[in-house]
């Protein structure tokens, strides 16, 4: 229990650190900001109706469970299925379906920090990638879910302090948001648009991106 839920006992603070850095993962850092580039402010709404759908799931659905799961002695989402249906076919389907699922998000953070070493100190990509799956592989199996949660503050506050600095520091080279906007509207008018740029946000995706998110946190 201690291991793998830090005694279940987390302050509210290092818990919500804890979930922003690992939802604002490689994902945000490289994906958001490409896609930011590419298309404009269309996909930046999707991310902040997904976050707050994400909190409210996590008030209706999360909460009710985290009561079950503190009552039972829950430990992984499997926990639940197995409870309520008494099927052990079924929680080894959850079991496997999760890692599955998992492994992708797991490997993307790895691709993401051998690229930025790559980028800022010439290691190769491939031993960049290596050197941070050990690292992380180390202090999760040696400190569990606290060395997790304690590494993630670190990882937040860094992120919210160099992501400020970072716009403020553009915006000042560049003449200011007011400039950098203007300009932008006159070479690239779609990138401010709901569609964005080459309309790939269609409220298909939109919707789909919502529902994902909405559904799949509380797991």
């Amino acid at each position: 229990m201690e291991f793998f839920l830090a005694g279940r006992n987390v302050p509210r603070v290092l818990l919500f650190f804890t979930m922003a850095a690992t939802n604002f993962s490689a994902f945000t850092i490289f994906g958001l900001s490409g896609a930011g580039y590419r298309m404009g402010y269309a996909f930046y709404p999707v991310m902040g109706f997904g976050t707050g759908f994400m909190a409210l799931s996590m008030y209706i659905i999360g909460t009710r469970i985290a009561k079950l799961a503190g009552g039972r002695g829950y430990i992984t989402p499997s926990d639940f299925f197995y409870d309520r249906y008494q099927s052990i076919w079924l929680k080894r389907t959850v079991s496997i379906i999760m890692i599955v699922f998992t492994l992708p998000y797991l490997s993307l953070q790895a691709m993401a920090a051998g690229s930025s070493l790559f980028s800022i100190t010439g290691i190769p990509y491939v031993w960049g990638a290596l050197i941070v799956t050990v690292f992380v592989m180390c202090y999760v199996f040696l400190g569990g879910m606290r060395s997790v949660i304690w590494t993630d503050l670190i990882q937040a506050v860094m992120m919210i302090g160099l992501t400020t600095a970072g716009f403020i520091i553009i915006a000042a080279k560049a003449g200011g948001f007011t400039r950098v906007h203007a300009d932008l509207f006159t070479t690239l008018g779609g990138h401010f648009s709901r569609p964005g740029t080459g309309a790939p946000m269609t409220p298909g995706i939109w919707i789909g991106y919502m529902v994902l998110w909405f559904v799949s946190v509380p797991m």
